[in-house]
């Protein structure tokens, strides 16, 4: 009798259903890599220490309750992705995915399964505020999806699911010089927020986080409401306009956007003559400095993603 012959589709099928039990059995829920840190699993990882975070996401419970933060920074081989929560709040399982948009698991109705992504940590220690996972780099990858998820509850007991929501808030910092020749010097403005010090000059020089559209008022030893600051975006870039009253004259503004950590490596009372964004010399009643905005600076809802019901958010990190 003739054996039939295994045809090259069937030989694909019954290779692919075997690499499938393979990947299955290796690398499950059920069968989760052991780790040193208790309670956690970390599908097909490993979690070594976390340098400091670079960009930072609010962790958000109940669609509104800001219950922490989620972290993300990288290194030539690893991104780094740290859960810190606050105000009573405790971590009790957490499931992350990194990876390209396209690979994120999700049903048929587009909705995200939690479950699939390659990266949990469950059953967390009771009191659990901080925990960090480290996933490695892949070669010619740029830019990665991300969507954070927990399971957080706090001293009343409320248990609630979260999700990190990303947005562009960096720290706007900012002084003008106004020019005036009946003066023996020149006079300067600076906006108004919280001050970057509590001595020196500097203590009037303040800061603003970054709402699209804000206005924040000038300050001066010397005048009395001279101007105003506006900032807005248009996705692709920051516009920061400083406008002074029609009887004051700008020339020179200089201009910080970034972290608190960056500010602070322009000293105490910052060296505002080395900020990466000046106009110099130029004699007007308004400055406008434009700011590129970086990619990946914004959270996508699944709902306007992927049409979900699920809600939360997946954002996009790019290496730094």
């Amino acid at each position: 009798m003739k054996m039939k012959k295994i045809t090259g589709i069937t030989q694909w099928s019954v290779m692919t259903v075997l690499l499938m039990a393979a990947v299955l059995t290796s690398c499950t829920k059920e069968e989760p890599v052991a780790l040193d840190n208790p309670g956690s699993t970390l599908k097909c990882a490993d979690v070594p220490p976390s340098p400091s975070p670079m960009v930072t996401c609010d962790l958000i419970a109940g669609k509104h309750i800001n219950v922490g933060t989620v972290a993300y920074s990288n290194d030539d081989n690893y991104m780094y992705v740290t859960y810190v929560t606050t105000d009573g709040w405790s971590l009790a399982e957490l499931h992350l995915y990194v990876g390209t948009e396209d690979g994120l698991p999700r049903n048929r109705k587009g909705n995200p399964v939690i479950g699939h992504f390659p990266y949990a940590a469950d059953d967390l220690p009771m009191g659990t505020t901080s925990y960090t996972f480290t996933v490695p780099l892949e070669d010619g990858m740029d830019c990665y999806a991300v969507a954070a998820h927990a399971v957080v509850y706090n001293v009343n007991g409320i248990t609630e699911t979260a999700w990190a929501k990303c947005e562009f808030k960096p720290i706007i910092t900012l002084k003008s010089w106004i020019y005036n020749p009946d003066k023996d010097k020149n006079i300067w403005a600076v906006s108004d927020g919280d001050p970057i010090s509590s001595d020196g000059w500097c203590r009037i020089m303040g800061t603003n986080v970054y709402e699209k559209d804000a206005t924040y008022p000038l300050v001066s030893f010397y005048y009395n409401n001279p101007g105003m600051i506006s900032v807005t975006d248009d996705g692709e870039t920051l516009y920061v306009t400083v406008k002074v009253n029609d009887n004051l004259q700008l020339y020179r503004t200089y201009l910080y956007v970034g972290t608190k950590e960056g500010l602070a490596e322009y000293g105490i009372c910052p060296d505002y003559p080395s900020f990466p964004y000046s106009i110099i010399d130029e004699y007007s009643n308004e400055h406008i400095l434009k700011v590129p905005m970086p990619t990946g600076n914004g959270s996508t809802s699944f709902e306007e993603a992927f049409g979900a019901k699920r809600w939360g958010w997946f954002s996009q990190y790019c290496i730094q």
